[in-house]
């Protein structure tokens, strides 16, 4: 039976608001349309010309979008994955000149494409660059989550601060691989959302940072970075300790900080650490020194309460 209601007309809501689609998006579907088409070609020319056609419509797209920052983000991550295409067949045909070009404009378009820049380091190697080589390989350590890619990045990494004769390149590879473990242990100690901190793994990885750091202190030791990255690893990592109540522990490591570089601020955290430890002694030492040579307002007037504070009485035993 046909209803007696009036049928809509395409592209209007039932509250009667015009559904239009712009031009922009139109050829945005037609450039994601001929992409798809790569994949089921066998010839090389047939694929680099889907790529190019692809490429040409977004750009046709972004000219459509206009003003509109909406649709000129939507097309941007088309051109972005028009290029990427491109540069893995170029890439497939060991064309990797015209590869590191076409990675390199779809890494401008999308900066996220995590997986490119580790291609691309593969491409700058076999074209001779071993030096932007490294520095993608470590952007994809910053940003990629493949188990695999990561281990090959590492070794890469590895393989080339060890050719290199410069002794500077290889502190600058060891620095780097520091700065990284000090950031995957600051994550893990400051997690997103409603994780929980993971001291005992914060830990771990800040003595993989000091381990990377050391050897760059050995091949440049005037580095101010490296001094400055292997002191947040021991005062992070001491403070990793501090939550586990390793406090031994941390105490050695502001003894360290200090002789890396004599802050008072380091005495100061380890008397504090010594106090939560019940080494009285130790404590108001430090506390004493940081109140004679210490700037900092606030926390001399923490060690003068600190050092006012009687000593708590043990227990009577009852009888």
């Amino acid at each position: 039976m046909e209803s007696d209601e009036p049928s809509k007309p395409e592209g209007v809501t039932p509250e009667g608001e015009i559904q239009a689609v712009s031009e922009a998006e139109r050829l945005v579907e037609q450039g994601y349309r001929t992409l798809v088409g790569v994949a089921g070609v066998h010839a090389e020319t047939e694929a680099f010309e889907l790529c190019q056609t692809a490429i040409e419509i977004f750009r046709s797209a972004l000219e459509a979008a206009g003003d509109d920052l909406g649709q000129r983000a939507m097309v941007k991550q088309g051109l972005a994955a028009a290029y990427s295409q491109l540069g893995h067949q170029q890439r497939y045909i060991g064309n990797h000149v015209a590869a590191i070009t076409a990675l390199t404009e779809a890494l401008r378009f999308n900066p996220t494409l995590s997986e490119d820049y580790y291609y691309r380091a593969q491409s700058q190697l076999k074209a001779g660059d071993e030096q932007a080589a490294r520095k993608d390989f470590t952007e994809y350590l910053r940003r990629g989550e493949d188990d695999y890619l990561r281990n090959q990045a590492k070794e890469q990494i590895a393989t080339l601060a060890l050719k290199a004769e410069d002794g500077t390149i290889r502190a600058k590879h060891w620095q780097d691989e520091g700065i990284r473990f000090n950031t995957e242990a600051s994550s893990a100690m400051l997690p997103r959302g409603e994780a929980l901190p993971e001291p005992a793994r914060a830990a771990a990885l800040y003595n993989k940072a000091q381990e990377a750091l050391g050897k760059a202190r050995e091949l440049n030791p005037k580095d101010p970075l490296t001094k400055y990255a292997l002191l947040a690893a021991l005062s992070q990592q001491a403070e990793c300790y501090l939550a586990m109540n390793e406090y031994d522990l941390a105490i050695d490591n502001y003894s360290r900080a200090y002789a890396v570089q004599p802050l008072l601020q380091h005495l100061f955290s380890r008397g504090e650490a010594y106090r939560a430890a019940g080494h009285l002694e130790q404590a108001r030492a430090d506390f004493e020194q940081y109140l004679m040579e210490g700037n900092d307002s606030a926390l001399k007037l923490q060690a003068k309460t600190y050092l006012e504070e009687k000593p708590k009485q043990p227990a009577l035993e009852v009888l």
